[in-house]
């Protein structure tokens, strides 16, 4: 018997920005692979997934108490998909947003998951093409430094 290695079945993911775009696709797709979606965004989810919490990531406290909220229970993965466009807000929202809160996220539910790695993927839009990061810690189990990075796309 072959196990599928695109299954989440048994998996609670903590997906942000899942209300649009990227966020709603990778939260819908995760969803039907079997996972517990935890939804988090400033607006609420079209799709019912198993739960929502409302966070505006561009407030350090809110971030704190949404991982509060969500580490009540066991987290296997999260996929920062939350992303302001430079062109409609401002370029302190967007960096907050897209980098910042990224990172307190982050070091916010590492200790919260579940033994084993944590991978976070971030997809940026560029006017001449797409920069892919992927940060990916050691064991996670008492591990409270950052995810170590690699760029692809011409970006480090």
């Amino acid at each position: 018997m072959f196990k599928n290695l695109f299954s989440y079945e048994g998996k609670r993911v903590v997906i942000t920005g899942a209300s649009s775009g990227m966020g709603e696709a990778t939260a819908k797709l995760v969803h039907e692979l079997g996972a517990e979606v935890v939804a988090v965004d400033i607006q609420p989810p079209k799709y019912d997934f198993a739960s929502y919490v409302e966070v505006d990531l561009r407030d350090r406290v809110a971030i704190e108490q949404a991982v509060a909220e969500i580490a009540a229970s066991r987290v296997h993965n999260l996929f920062y998909c939350a992303g302001l466009p430079g062109h409609k807000f401002s370029a302190v929202d967007v960096v907050t947003v897209n980098f910042i809160s990224q990172r307190h996220m982050i070091h916010q539910l590492l200790p919260h998951l579940k033994r084993g790695r944590c991978d976070c993927q971030r997809v940026l839009g560029r006017r001449y093409g797409l920069c892919v990061f992927r940060q990916a810690s050691a064991a996670v189990h008492g591990h409270h430094g950052f995810c170590r990075c690699a760029g692809v796309g011409g970006a480090e």
